[in-house]
Parts: structure tokens; sequence; C-alpha cells
């Protein structure tokens, strides 16, 4: 699945100016760029240095930024040298990630590599019938639509689209109010409260509506936003980056009420094939299955050095756990 944004450069050099630091940066070798951090880790009690995707809890897809794939094998070889580091990890790869294919096909050009689960991003396939994908739903569908119908028809709430830089600058406090009204806000981790955050989203949703990627839905009741969704367009598919709704009015759902309207505007445009939901876990997870009609398995790809430091890591990564399976697979045979 294409079309994140989250995999272009520009996403990375904002990402760099809000949360980067002199131990990140993109790193190119023979047309091939990879976003990086450096760090130290430890790895079963034991200082790993390692290099690390630069990515964080609001990267979607993580990938390389350009190069050909038949030379990653002695691109990240080279990254091993320059950096003098033992690990290499890249998460929230998906299967189609430049960066993976070749080592899902067993390309790993002589490199210690290791794919391991990272998590699962639900989307909604939105080449089907909207009559289908709405049926569908289950027993949930009938409460959504009450809702729905009770804040649109009947209260007067108004739904709007804003995709340009202008009128997107004139929403954002207001819709970063909104975020911070819930949970978030108490627990001080809403996008006003945090500074990089805060400076990231801005840059980000300013250079989205610039390029014409920005499709940002709100949902207005008398005047006000009571719950926002802030998205891109590119590639036939609408990614979900930032949602919202005003807390004190939880009770009208005015999250879900904005999320039917989104889905069934982006089902009736023939150019939008994809509506993904992207990754997550906990209640907002299970909130998204709800929602979606299938998912999509993200990776984790690590790769190891062979010195000592790396094979420790493999070890602990890779040889450990099949050992672990081994004997419980054991234990269980002679159980029976």
């Amino acid at each position: 699945m294409s079309g994140c944004i989250s995999t272009t450069a520009p996403w990375f050099e904002i990402w760099q100016e809000a949360f980067g630091g002199p131990d990140s940066g993109i790193w190119t070798h023979e047309g091939i760029s990879i976003p990086y951090v450096k760090r130290r880790s430890i790895i079963a009690g034991l200082p790993v240095s390692s290099l690390q995707g630069a990515t964080n809890d609001h990267t979607p897809r993580y990938d390389i930024l350009s190069g050909d794939e038949d030379c990653l094998a002695d691109a990240l070889s080279q990254m091993f040298r320059d950096f003098s580091v033992s690990l290499l990890s890249f998460s929230y790869l998906d299967r189609d990630a430049r960066l993976l294919r070749p080592f899902l096909q067993g390309q790993g050009g002589g490199l210690l590599y290791h794919i391991d689960h990272c998590e699962f991003s639900p989307y909604v396939d939105c080449t089907l019938p909207w009559e289908q994908y709405w049926q569908s739903r289950g027993r949930s569908r009938a409460t959504w639509a009450r809702r729905e119908r009770k804040l649109m028809d009947k209260m007067g709430a108004e739904f709007a689209i804003i995709t340009d830089r202008k009128d997107a600058d004139s929403v954002l406090e207001e819709i970063y109010d909104v975020e911070a009204s819930g949970w978030k806000g108490r627990k001080g981790t809403a996008i006003k409260q945090q500074p990089a955050t805060l400076r990231f989203y801005t840059r980000l949703i300013q250079h989205a509506a610039d390029s014409g990627m920005l499709r940002l839905f709100v949902l207005r009741l008398e005047g006000r936003i009571i719950a926002f969704q802030v998205t891109t367009f590119t590639a036939g598919t609408i990614s979900m980056l930032k949602i919202g709704y005003l807390e004190e009015l939880a009770r009208l759902s005015p999250g879900q009420a904005l999320q039917i309207r989104i889905l069934r505007w982006a089902f009736e445009q023939p150019e939008v094939k994809v509506f993904d939901l992207l990754g997550g876990g906990g209640e907002a997870y299970q909130t998204k299955l709800r929602w979606a009609t299938d998912q999509r398995e993200l990776f984790t790809l690590r790769l190891f050095r062979k010195d000592p430091a790396g094979l420790w890591a493999w070890g602990r990564y890779v040889a450990g756990p099949r050992v672990k399976g081994l004997l419980r697979h054991a234990r269980a045979a002679i159980r029976r």
C-alpha cells in the first residue's frame, strides 16, 4: 500500500526540525537515502551501539527515501562502517517498503538479519460499493447512523473539508484545543502541550496544504469545531494522521459522526481507493478495526553486524526466542 506522506523527504525534514538532534539526519550512499537516529541501546543487560530509523510515536510508516534496491545490501554494510554501530533497526515497514522487499525475498546480500512483527494497520477498501461496506459493519451501523442523524439532521452540525493553507492556519489553534479537551490534555500529551509536537504538526499541516495533499475534515456545531481529522491524500490513499473530538460533547459521538461523513465522501470519490486508518495499539486500534475492511501487517527489520556486540544482539532477538520456543514445544511434548 503506497501513498503515505511519512515516507517522503519533506516529512523527515519536518521530523528532524521538530524531534531530531546531532545524532539524527538523512544518510546517503550511492543514491540510497536513509533517515536515521543513532542510539546506544541496552540489550540483555549490555550496551550495543545502534542506528534506528528516524521514527517515533507520530510515525505511521517508514522507508528509505531513494535508491536502487539492488544496491541496498552494500549501502547497509557501509552504514555499519560509517557509524561504527553493531545493530541497524527499522520499524513501521510495510510489506511493499523498498527497504524490506529484498529481505522478504531472501536477498540479504550476506547480511545477518531478522524480520519481526511490528504492528497491524487497519484500512478501508473504498472501491467497494458503499452499501456493501455499510451492511458489513453489522449491528454497529444502526447506532452510528442514529447518532449521525441526531447531530447532522436534528442539531444542524456541518461537515467541511479544508485543503488550502490559509483556511488550515485559521483553524489550527482550535483543533489543537479540541484535541487537548480529552484525556491527552489531562495527561499533558496533547499537541499544544508539547513544543516539539506542536512544531511538527503545524509544519506538517502547512506543508501538506502547500503541496495539495491536505484533507482536514472538521465537524462544526453552532460554529464550533467539535471533531476533526487531519489526513493527507496521495497516490489514491487517504491517510489518517491525527484525530480529536470535543470531550464535553462526547455523549453525542461527534467523532463517529465525522468518520461516517468522511467515509461516505471517500467512497464517492473515484480517485480514492483506500482510507488508511494507520497503526496504533490499545483501544484506538480496536476502534479502527470496527471501521476497517482489512488490515496490513507492518514489520521491524533488524540487521546485525558480525562483531561481538552484533552477535549478542542477534542472540537476544533471534537465537534466544528460537531456543525458548523449542523448549516450550519440548515441555509440551513431555507432558503429553
